[in-house]
């Protein structure tokens, strides 16, 4: 991915129950951290950094809650201990009970 020349990039996502998606927009090499937002009062919001496909457990995910929030602090691409852009290592999302919308901004600075 290039570096984002903005101090946020807000991307997001439509969930399909069951069936884990990847951001359409790859995290910047200057995003230092990932905001998820959860609007939805009724649908929880699960994060995993893998292969998207498949459904995501609550047990081994980041979940976030109704009307709730997550930051994930990735370092910029320097710091980094693994490739959150890479084809096996990508952030995926799932919810349940049902569909929701994510919303994800990334925070960016100057280094790389």
């Amino acid at each position: 991915m290039a570096v984002n020349f903005g101090t946020i990039l807000s991307t997001g996502l439509t969930t399909v129950v069951g069936t884990s998606a990847a951001l359409p927009a790859d995290v910047p090499d200057n995003c230092h951290t990932i905001l998820i937002t959860n609007l939805s009062a009724v649908d929880t919001i699960l994060v995993q950094q893998g292969t998207a496909g498949g459904a995501l457990a609550a047990a081994s995910s980041l979940v976030v809650p109704t009307n709730g929030s997550a930051s994930v602090v990735c370092g910029v691409l320097s710091e980094r201990p693994i490739d959150i852009n890479g084809a096996t290592s990508q952030l995926i999302f799932d919810s349940t009970p049902g569909a929701t919308d994510v919303n994800v901004t990334y925070v960016c600075g100057i280094r790389l």
